[in-house]
């Protein structure tokens, strides 16, 4: 299949098929114009994916469609860091809104996003700047 057309009038990303650095060539090769990195498949393959798209000189985006607390963190925090095309898909905010009360009380401009955007400044600190001694979370 040849997509070079179609993504000539709008990216078209390679999603759930990225599954290796050879994935990416591969979709390249098929007319694919970025990739879209998810962290629940790991912090170290997205950075390994985004060094690659980065290398190719090709857009990223940063989809997870249903993470809901410490993970969401981790998402919109990647995100933040690597200026992805569109933003971070998000969802599981208005999904699954119960599953991440601990973590909102302390990052809640990540949980309620305000005109489309998410409020980072919380996350910030050691580590991955969680703050979970402020939770309750045990490690």
């Amino acid at each position: 299949m040849d997509l070079s057309s179609a993504s000539g009038l709008k990216p078209i990303l390679l999603d759930e098929g990225l599954s290796s650095l050879e994935a990416i060539d591969e979709a390249l090769r098929q007319g694919y114009s970025g990739i879209a990195l998810k962290t629940c498949k790991g912090q170290s393959n997205s950075l390994l994916m985004l060094a690659k798209a980065v290398e190719a000189g090709i857009p990223c985006a940063v989809q997870d469609l249903t993470l809901t607390g410490v993970a969401l963190l981790q998402s919109v925090g990647f995100a933040a860091r690597i200026s992805p095309i569109r933003g971070v898909e998000a969802n599981g905010r208005q999904f699954c809104p119960a599953a991440s009360t601990r973590e909102e009380r302390v990052h809640p401009g990540v949980f309620r996003a305000r005109r489309g955007e998410l409020d980072l400044r919380s996350i910030r600190g050691p580590g991955l700047g969680y703050r979970w001694e402020e939770w309750g979370r045990q490690l």
